[in-house]
């Protein structure tokens, strides 16, 4: 049986959206002092979030491919790994950008089935070797960078006695340049705040 061309075949996808994902996520706390470690934890959380949906997708995958022996090709995993992928990217695409939900559903669709449209030719040609293992070792590294990043800041920690502020590795941002006006108004507004 093909379980490793069908564990690459979810594989792939998974470890590219990790990436786009990670860099994203750096892209949105650029520019606020967040450390080198802190910067690998962000890359590589969602990848690995990313490879466990794809890992545990393949296992729960094998009965079906144990049952019925034409599921047993690469290329019909990736499809449906593919469109997971574009689904998920333009959903997440359209929430950031409070893109309405039916505009977002029909981009969801659309990008799904491209994505899956490519990845299904991917795993038919003859790169689909080389795409497979650049994309396993593109996530392999970032996995090492986020269990490096996650075991820096950890001993970081212990090395000053356990009391560093969590709050250290959060981006801070300077304070506006010009605070914005004040204008007076004449109803009350009473905020409650519940922790």
């Amino acid at each position: 049986m093909k379980l490793r061309a069908i564990a690459a075949a979810w594989l792939g996808p998974a470890v590219v959206g990790g990436l786009v994902s990670g860099i994203w996520v750096l892209a949105r706390n650029a520019g606020g002092g967040v450390s080198w470690e802190a910067r690998l934890v962000l890359l590589g959380a969602p990848l690995l979030l990313f490879a466990a949906f794809a890992a545990v997708t393949a296992v729960l995958s094998i009965p079906l491919v144990w049952r019925f022996p034409a599921l047993r090709e690469a290329r019909l995993h990736a499809a449906p790994a593919g469109f997971v992928l574009g689904f998920w990217f333009a959903n997440a695409a359209g929430r950031s950008l409070e893109i309405g939900r039916p505009t977002r559903m029909a981009a969801c669709a659309i990008l799904g089935v491209l994505l899956g449209w490519t990845a299904y030719r991917i795993a038919r040609s003859s790169l689909s070797r080389a795409v497979g293992r650049g994309l396993a070792s593109l996530g392999l590294i970032g996995i090492l960078g986020f269990a490096g990043g996650a075991a820096s800041l950890r001993l970081g920690a212990s090395e000053q006695g356990g009391r560093r502020d969590p709050r250290d590795d959060v981006p801070r941002f300077p304070p506006l340049p010009n605070p914005p006006e004040r204008h007076p108004l004449s109803a009350r507004v009473i905020v409650l705040g519940l922790d």
